[in-house]
C-alpha cells in the first residue's frame, strides 16, 4: 500500500499579510449563517490582497481605512503596512451609522 503524498502545512508565514479580527469577531459570530461564511472569506482573502480591485480608500477622518462592499454589509479595515497586519476594525449592515465610530486602530506601526 503506498501512501498519499502529502500536501505542505500553510504556515502564517506562507501569507504576506496576518489579519487581526479581535475588535468584531462577536459581531462576526452573530451575523447569519450565509453572510458569516462570505464575511469570514474576505476577511481571509485579505491576508494575500489587501487591495482587492475596485477598492476605495475612506477620506477625511477616516483617511487610511478601506471598506469592503458585501451585499449590504461593509467590513473597514486598516493596514499596518510596517508590521504587516490588516486590522479589521469593523463589520456592520450598512445604515447612516456604518461610518461613525469607527475605532482607531490599537496596532503599531
Amino acid at each position: 500500500m503506498t501512501k498519499k503524498p502529502q500536501r505542505p502545512q500553510q504556515t502564517a508565514s506562507y501569507y504576506p499579510y496576518q489579519v487581526d479580527i479581535e475588535q468584531v469577531r462577536q459581531v462576526v459570530d452573530t451575523l447569519p449563517g450565509y453572510i458569516r461564511q462570505r464575511v469570514k472569506r474576505v476577511i481571509l482573502d485579505l491576508r494575500t490582497e489587501t487591495r482587492p480591485p475596485g477598492f476605495k480608500a475612506l477620506q477625511n477622518e477616516l483617511a487610511g481605512y478601506t471598506p469592503i462592499r458585501l451585499d449590504n454589509y461593509r467590513i473597514i479595515y486598516f493596514i499596518h503596512e510596517s508590521i504587516k497586519i490588516v486590522e479589521i476594525v469593523k463589520v456592520a449592515l450598512r445604515d447612516n451609522n456604518t461610518y461613525k465610530n469607527v475605532s482607531r486602530p490599537k496596532q503599531s506601526g
